[in-house]
């Protein structure tokens, strides 16, 4: 569905019915250019669907060029990982959704991770063979870790948005992982 704007029942819907729909909103600049931007993305049946596309470059309003873009899905980050892998993530996912039960938590699958956002990225999860690797969107010196199981990766190269880093592996340190996750959401709130 494409709109100019969704309200917050329209993706708390949206994201429970658990179909393959998408939301797009848009803005329109000037005569000749739209901007649309995805704001809440389902799981596909397929991993990874390819599209063409047209687009209009800027300099030149009659050549059109087609490119094709890559849509990544939640199924192509769990499929072909170990099933203890996908309950971990299973449990934290939902754990993450519970963090707001008006839904407006927007899960979004990119090409390494999927983000998770309330306004903006609060924190992104890359599901890896035997563990998640978590990014927080939170400065390293405003968070209470009691436990010392994240990182400051503010100054190492790493992929996800936020500035540290934890691991999540064992079902026993899921409420300490999400208490950090908490902070993070929280400042987005």
């Amino acid at each position: 569905m494409v709109a100019e704007s969704f309200s917050e029942y329209d993706k708390y819907a949206v994201n429970r019915i658990g179909a393959n729909i998408q939301l797009w909103t848009y803005r329109k600049y000037g005569s000749d250019f739209l901007f649309l931007e995805s704001i809440f993305a389902t799981v596909s049946q397929k991993p990874v669907k390819k599209e063409k596309t047209q687009t209009k470059e800027k300099t030149s309003e009659d050549n059109a060029e087609e490119i094709e873009q890559v849509i990544y899905t939640l199924e192509y980050h769990v499929s072909e990982k170990p099933k203890e892998t996908q309950a971990l993530f299973e449990l934290l996912r939902e754990r993450i959704f519970a963090l707001n039960s008006e839904g407006d938590i927007i899960e979004k699958p990119n090409k390494i991770y999927l983000s998770y956002k309330h306004g903006k990225n609060f924190c992104e999860i890359q599901i890896q063979v035997n563990k998640l690797r978590i990014w927080l969107d939170i400065p390293y010196a405003e968070l209470n870790d009691p436990g010392n199981i994240s990182r400051d990766v503010s100054k190492i190269g790493h992929h996800g948005t936020g500035t540290v880093e934890t691991n999540f592996s064992d079902v026993s340190s899921l409420n300490a992982v999400m208490d950090l996750i908490e902070q993070a959401y929280k400042q987005t709130v």
